[in-house]
């Protein structure tokens, strides 16, 4: 509190009937219902199942975001055979198919064997803040150092307008 006032989000805006609440200045939401595209709290999400990687670095999926701040995050995720796989690569970038920096915009994951024929494993990025002046597409890509015809890998790629 400050000055008898909350400092930062949650300071009420008694008697709306909209189901919004100003929170700071920023308008919120309590209907459970999603933002509106251009509010701050609006989110967008790509989740993909059964992707195949390979070991070149390749797209996942992705998001077009418009302009604003954007805190990005993203998890890529393999089940496979054989049990090879020592590794998953994530990345989440502007540029289709990059591969980003290693242990900031690029993270490799381990994979660990169930014993029997497959490896599980997951590649969390850090998250990212991309300030956009214009509509730009973000990738969340993705790489193994073996190829498997019998890969279950997945992604998903979430953005938060902060601004």
């Amino acid at each position: 509190m400050k000055g008898g006032q909350a400092v930062g989000f949650g300071i009420v805006n008694p008697g709306t009937s909209s189901g919004l609440v100003a929170a700071a200045g920023l308008p919120g939401n309590t209907t459970g219902s999603a933002i509106a595209a251009g509010y701050v709290g609006e989110v967008k999400q790509s989740i993909v199942t059964n992707a195949q990687l390979t070991t070149s670095q390749a797209n996942v999926t992705s998001l077009s975001l418009t302009p604003g701040r954007w805190l990005v995050s993203g998890m890529v995720s393999l089940r496979s055979s054989p049990n090879t796989r020592i590794y998953v690569n994530g990345c989440i970038t502007t540029t289709s198919g990059g591969s980003g920096i290693n242990g900031t915009t690029a993270v490799y994951g381990a994979v660990v064997n169930d014993g029997a024929s497959t490896n599980y494993g997951q590649a969390r990025p850090a998250a990212q803040i991309f300030d956009l002046a214009s509509t730009t597409t973000v990738y969340l890509t993705g790489q193994v150092p073996i190829n498997s015809s019998a890969a279950n890998d997945c992604g998903e790629l979430t953005a938060v307008r902060i601004a």
